[in-house]
């Protein structure tokens, strides 16, 4: 979809039969995060130099769609291809065609420095010291540049939780395509992370967030019926280390 807008022709083995499916899915092959996700290397290339220089150096290791790997690159590559088939920029196509439908009009893709800093946006600070300005956030837009409130996000999942409270932006065959896994990872599907509630208990620390959990599937199987009593737990954390935390 991209063409040859990117990078030396001809391309390496398989990389123009990589699917949007595939980036999706973080199975296109390469340039994941075990092996050093390119997103992370030389900060101060821009995007097209990035794009350009990881498609001539780094081939893929497997086959597309065989082997899953997390790959903030293949969404960076789905940046683009939004912005090729939209005509706008990538920020400017979410918030027209994704965030304003519904409702959402404070989220934006954060700046690179604390002097770019949004209004309401938090000051970050290194969990051991490290400096969390030394990223380059403008160019890692499509794969973790945006910056949103809880609400925000709140608001954002009723609109694709397959509830008929507030009418979903995508179609019943659409989410269900979103939310189905790949064949090379049952626990992801395009963009989101997909498990069993036992599996989601297993991975919760804190005694009070997994009474939470089941409290809340016990809601349900209680009141199967209650469709309009949809409640989403939006649940922002990071990781606490033994230090001191500013």
């Amino acid at each position: 979809m991209l063409g040859t807008t990117y990078g030396a022709t001809p391309y390496g083995p398989n990389i123009t039969s990589i699917t949007v499916r595939q980036l999706l899915m973080h199975t296109s092959g390469g340039w994941g995060n075990s092996k050093n996700d390119p997103m992370f290397s030389n900060p101060s290339l821009t995007m097209d130099a990035l794009i350009s220089s990881t498609l001539n150096s780094r081939p893929l290791e497997y086959t597309p769609g065989a082997h899953y790997d997390y790959s903030n690159f293949g969404y960076c590559l789905l940046g683009r291809i939004i912005e090729k088939i939209t005509g706008q920029t990538y920020e400017e196509a979410v918030k027209t065609l994704v965030l304003v439908p519904m409702g959402i009009t404070s989220m934006k893709i954060g700046g690179n420095t604390l002097a770019d800093r949004l209004p309401k946006e938090v000051r970050y600070y290194g969990q051991s010291g490290e400096d969390p300005y030394i990223h380059n956030i403008r160019r890692m837009d499509a794969h973790g540049g945006w910056v949103a409130s809880a609400k925000d996000l709140a608001r954002f999942l009723v609109y694709v939780d397959g509830f008929p409270v507030r009418p979903d932006i995508l179609s019943s065959q659409a989410l269900t395509t979103m939310i189905t896994p790949s064949a090379a990872n049952n626990g992801y599907a395009c963009g989101w992370a997909v498990t069993t509630v036992e599996h989601l208990i297993s991975l919760i620390e804190s005694d009070a967030e997994v009474d939470i959990i089941k409290s809340f599937f016990q809601w349900k199987s209680l009141y199967p019926k209650a469709a309009d009593e949809v409640i989403h737990i939006v649940h922002l954390q990071g990781r606490v280390s033994s230090g001191p935390q500013k």
